[in-house]
């Protein structure tokens, strides 16, 4: 079992169980064996108590195609050995709920999670296709700790490439060799070797997730969710019970022959076409009309994932996309739903029917179960108008069921999607407007001394060699492959090169970043380490002067760039390390739309970076430091 025997690893599972904070009737981890057949899971969730590129760049291009050619020839050759067999669903956290018990006045306690990363063959939705996971269990594990906590994972590499994971929306601060990026703050724990994760939460609360950071291994299965609570959370008091819904976007090709394509020779009709997904999944679960896609196998399994809901009560609703691609509209049938949360930031209520999420981001919604005692339709369908293709067997309307739980539990919803008119609103997958968002503790950020003007394009090369590439400011990111960027940033520096673009902060500062799309897609952009504080968005190129006297913007770590259209943000440099912005499309991030912030470098070159982080770059090379 890849490093583990069986007894070895019954006694990893009970460890780790023993290891997390646990209600007093919650139950040790059952017994499996990745070797044989496992029953699917109940599924039900009891929950009671800007420039454009020129053409001087195809030749550079052209190299980059026959790289990415090798080193993807190399992917296909090493990604080839031992798949566990998991017929059937894998085995899930079918209730993500954060512990009912938490204490979260507990003075700050060290969290420990034991994580093996393997691949498996796994049937979410009925279809049968290779995936990564952890724990043997999609989504994986729910983190949970409070502010001001030490978190430790202990993370065993199982898979036949390098990987790493990333704590997404945790800024890190003091703890960038921790934040995860596989060729920026660290080289991949290498296939069969381990890796501690070790860091404090000092100074956030709220919904995050964690996933690898590894080429695209996150679309294949690697992520989870990751709840930090604290007293100074404005919204504890105001729920009777909390619940995390995962949203993905589901591919039944493994990511790898995806990228593959991509970056290389394309699709043979639509050569620029981004990857489309086959289906979509809400907390792992799905049914897929195997009789659409004849060419898919197909075990007969896959299910609705089902929510119980006591009534009369506020439920919290943790809403995050962890998908590839893909931007969904999430609702419930008539219930309205009250957004207070927006990327760990509290924001004043406000109620819509359908909240619009982009991949990587969060929302925290509040729902309450004030309608007649029955079953209704949980909604979240994908904005087809983001795809540049449609593939005849995809159903973009993902459904989970609420049921109130006075009702018999074989109940089919019969409700009805919301009938007011969307024919106005906007289909270019853009985000809430940031002005409807009001953070309820109010920050107004100081006035900017800088700017960065940063356009946002894609190129095609076509001519034979189709390749696509992501471009900001005329560069497009190729990741190092047996060493990071902290690493040369601690001894000596970091600058740009044709293959990595990156900004230089030496001081504290605080900057606007005019952030230009020139590409007719959207791309959420994530950043690292620094939260953005929100100005502006619209259509069109920005060319003006930036916003002044901003009062309490919204503030969170992922934006969406309209299509054709611009953002401003405003980032206080005050968090020393190297952090990325980057798309957080999965095939664009692995198409080079990344760029990296090495802020305050004489810090950075004054750290004793941990050895075990060090250690982790003279095993790189070992399967590969497949990055994206």
């Amino acid at each position: 079992m890849n490093g583990f025997d069986k007894l070895q690893y019954e006694e990893h599972r009970l460890k780790e169980w023993h290891s997390l904070p646990h209600s007093a009737n919650r139950r040790p981890p059952t017994s499996y064996s990745p070797e044989h057949t496992i029953p699917p899971p109940t599924h039900s969730y009891e929950l009671s108590t800007l420039d454009k590129p020129n053409t001087k760049r195809n030749r550079f291009i052209l190299i980059l195609a026959i790289s990415a050619i090798v080193v993807l020839g190399v992917v296909a050759v090493i990604s080839v050995g031992t798949v566990k067999k998991w017929w059937g669903n894998t085995s899930s956290q079918s209730n993500i709920q954060p512990d009912p018990a938490w204490v979260v006045s507990a003075i700050p306690n060290t969290r420990t999670y034991n994580f093996v990363v393997s691949s498996i063959t796994g049937s979410q939705d009925g279809v049968v296709k290779q995936m990564l996971v952890v724990n043997g269990q999609y989504p994986g594990p729910l983190i949970e700790a409070n502010m001001g906590d030490r978190i430790i994972v202990n993370v065993q590499n199982n898979l036949v490439n390098g990987t790493a994971l990333h704590w997404h929306g945790l800024h890190q601060n003091g703890s960038n060799w921790m934040d995860g990026t596989v060729a920026v703050t660290q080289c991949p724990i290498p296939p069969g070797g381990n890796f501690t994760y070790d860091f404090t939460v000092p100074d956030q609360y709220g919904t995050f997730w964690w996933h690898a950071h590894a080429s695209t291994q996150y679309n294949d299965g690697i992520v989870g969710p990751l709840i930090i609570h604290s007293p100074s959370d404005p919204l504890q008091n105001t729920y009777d019970k909390d619940v995390v819904i995962l949203l993905t976007d589901w591919y039944h090709d493994f990511s790898q022959s995806l990228v593959a394509t991509y970056l290389t020779t394309g699709l043979p009709n639509n050569p620029s076409a981004e990857p489309v997904p086959d289906n979509g999944l809400i907390n792992g679960q799905n049914i897929f009309n195997c009789s659409s896609n004849l060419a898919r196998t197909c075990n007969g399994g896959g299910s609705r994932a089902a929510f119980n809901f006591l009534p009369g009560l506020k439920y919290r609703l943790r809403l995050i996309n962890v998908g590839a691609f893909a931007d969904f509209m999430f609702s419930v049938d008539g219930h309205e739903l009250s957004v207070v949360e927006a990327d760990s930031t509290v924001v004043n209520p406000v109620v819509v029917h359908r909240v619009p999420i982009h991949v990587a981001q969060r929302y925290s919604v509040i729902l309450t179960t004030n309608q007649p005692s029955s079953a209704y339709w949980i909604r979240a369908s994908m904005t087809q108008s983001c795809f540049k293709y449609t593939p005849s067997w995809l159903n973009p309307n993902i459904l989970a069921i609420l049921r109130y739980s006075t009702v018999d539990s074989s109940t089919t919803p019969t409700s009805l999607d919301w009938n007011d008119d969307t024919s106005s609103q906007p289909s270019s997958c853009i985000d809430l407007s940031p002005s409807m968002l009001v953070p309820t503790i109010p920050k107004t950020p100081p006035v900017a001394t800088s700017r960065y003007n940063l356009s946002i394009s894609f190129t095609n090369a076509g001519n034979g060699a189709t390749t696509n590439r992501g471009f900001i400011n005329g560069m497009t990111w190729t990741p190092y492959m047996n060493t990071s960027s902290l690493a040369l940033a601690n001894v000596g520096g970091l600058v740009s090169t044709s293959t990595s673009y990156v900004e230089t902060v030496g001081n504290v500062t605080v900057a606007d970043l005019v952030l230009n799309n020139l590409d007719v897609g959207a791309h959420p952009f994530h950043m690292h380490g620094l939260p953005l504080y929100i100005l502006a968005m619209g259509s069109g190129l920005f060319t003006g002067a930036t916003p002044t006297n901003i009062t309490n913007p919204l503030r969170r770590d992922t934006v969406v760039l309209p299509s054709n259209g611009y953002a401003i943000v405003r980032i206080i440099f005050d968090n020393p390390g190297i952090w990325t912005l980057h798309c957080h499309i999965s095939w664009h991030m692995s198409a080079g739309l990344l760029m990296q912030w090495q802020v305050l470098p004489s810090v950075v070159r004054g750290w004793s970076i941990p050895s075990a982080v060090g250690a982790l770059c003279k095993s790189a090379g070992v399967g590969g430091a497949l990055t994206g």
